[in-house]
């Protein structure tokens, strides 16, 4: 994901509704640093999500995850964390697999 080079009032106020979502989502004793950590760590994973892999959709053949895209609304960011965009085989991608081991190590520490 190409990184924010600019933090625009709009983009302080998604963040900002973004992450009282996640705080009253998470359990005791969890920041919701943890959890956007994940949300980043599984949109980077992504095979989909970062055009690694072509679409068998054309509406999505050029599609490539923006920071705006995550934070737009209340469903998108749910449904990278529940793993609605995660690959299906990572069997030959060393990158997606090692990113996912890293989110998987962190949800055993008690972050969904």
């Amino acid at each position: 994901m190409k990184p924010i080079t600019v933090l625009s009032n709009k983009r302080k106020n998604k963040i900002k509704t973004r992450w009282n979502e996640i705080d009253k989502l998470c359990k005791k004793g969890q920041s919701p640093v943890d959890v956007f950590k994940i949300l980043f760590t599984k949109t980077e994973a992504s095979n989909f999500l970062t055009n690694r892999t072509q679409s068998k959709n054309p509406k999505y053949k050029d599609f490539k995850v923006d920071f705006n895209w995550l934070m737009k609304n209340d469903d998108n960011y749910v449904k990278v964390l529940e793993g609605q965009y995660d690959n299906k085989d990572t069997n030959n991608n060393s990158h997606a697999e090692k990113l996912r081991q890293q989110t998987a190590a962190a949800a055993r520490r008690g972050v969904d």
